[in-house]
């Protein structure tokens, strides 16, 4: 799952690899300061990405599953401003 700043809100996405090259979808966009919970799984050939009341599916890679798959953030440059995020 990826998450980046629009400057008003907290864009998460589910996104996979196919052929090398990440592909990914758009879930939601929340506001901040607030908890969300989230839960990515591998079923029957396909990611499945579910975000508060939001899903989709996606199939393709997610690098080495060995490896847990922490949200990142994946904006084009740099946080506009300090974020964190708790994973618990």
């Amino acid at each position: 799952m990826v998450w980046r700043s629009d400057g008003k809100h907290i864009i998460i996405a589910g996104y996979v690899y196919i052929n090398g090259v990440r592909n990914e979808k758009v879930i939601t966009q929340v506001s901040v300061d607030n908890w969300y919970t989230f839960k990515v799984e591998y079923m029957s050939g396909y990611w499945n990405f579910e975000f508060g009341n939001r899903y989709t599916a996606m199939s393709g890679k997610l690098g080495c599953v060995k490896l847990r798959q922490y949200p990142y953030f994946g904006g084009q440059s740099t946080a506009p401003v300090t974020m964190k995020i708790a994973i618990v």
